[in-house]
C-alpha cells in the first residue's frame, strides 16, 4: 500500500493499493492539520491491518503552499526516507497536465493578499504571483484546490481530479520517481518578513 498526504492547503490523506485506487480516503477541510496528522495516519493504517514499515511508498503534496503547511507534509515523508521507503512528491498544479489537460490556470490564495497562479498550454508554462485584486479569468479552463475565491464556481477542484483519476495520477508519479521539492509561495526571507503598512 502507498501512504498518500496532503497539507499543502486543507488535509487530505490515505490509502493506496498496488493498482493505486483508493482502501481509504479522509479530506478535512480546516487549516490547523498538526494536532490531527498523526493520529489519522496511524487510525488508517490500523484500519487496514498495515504497518507503517510494510508501506509500499508514501506519496506527498509538496506545494505550492505555506511554509508550516508543507514543512508538516514533507517532514513525514522525510521520516518514511529514514526508514527506507520510497518517498515521491508531485505539486498541486501539475495534477491536471498530469491527467492529460492540454492547457489551464490553476490558482490558489498565496496569503499577504496574493494569489498564486500556474499557467500551462502544452509544454509551455510559467508561474508567479500577483495581487489578489488584479485576478482576472482568462479564456482557458481554471483549477484551483481552494472553493472560495474570485474563482468561485468556475474552478475544476484539484482535489477530486486527484481522487477520481488516482490510478493514472499515482502510477505516473511512481512510474517517474518523481521527487519534487517543497513549493513555497515565497522566499523564506520573504514568506517570514514582517509587512509593514
Amino acid at each position: 500500500m502507498y501512504l498518500y498526504l496532503d497539507t499543502s492547503h486543507f488535509l487530505a490523506l490515505g490509502l493506496l493499493n498496488q493498482k493505486f485506487e483508493w482502501v481509504s480516503y479522509e479530506k478535512r477541510e480546516q487549516l490547523q492539520h498538526s494536532a490531527d496528522i498523526h493520529a489519522l495516519i496511524h487510525k488508517m493504517l490500523s484500519d487496514a491491518k498495515c504497518e507503517p514499515l510494510n508501506l509500499s511508498g508514501v506519496v506527498v503534496v509538496n506545494g505550492p503552499g505555506s511554509y508550516t503547511g508543507i514543512r508538516l507534509g514533507e517532514g513525514i515523508a522525510q521520516l518514511f526516507d529514514l526508514s527506507n521507503i520510497p518517498v515521491y512528491a508531485f505539486h498541486h498544479y501539475q495534477v491536471p497536465k498530469i491527467l492529460g489537460h492540454e492547457s489551464g490556470e490553476w490558482v490558489c490564495h498565496a496569503f499577504k493578499g496574493e494569489v498564486f497562479r500556474y499557467e500551462w498550454q502544452g509544454d509551455s508554462e510559467a508561474c508567479d504571483l500577483m495581487k489578489a485584486s488584479d485576478w482576472t479569468q482568462k479564456a482557458r479552463r481554471v483549477y484551483s484546490h481552494q472553493p472560495v475565491g474570485p474563482w468561485e464556481n468556475n474552478a475544476v477542484d484539484t482535489c477530486a481530479l486527484i481522487e477520481s483519476g488516482s490510478s493514472q495520477l499515482f502510477s505516473n508519479i511512481i512510474a517517474n520517481k518523481q521527487r519534487q521539492e517543497p513549493y513555497y509561495f515565497r522566499p523564506l526571507d520573504k514568506e517570514f518578513k514582517r509587512s509593514v503598512e
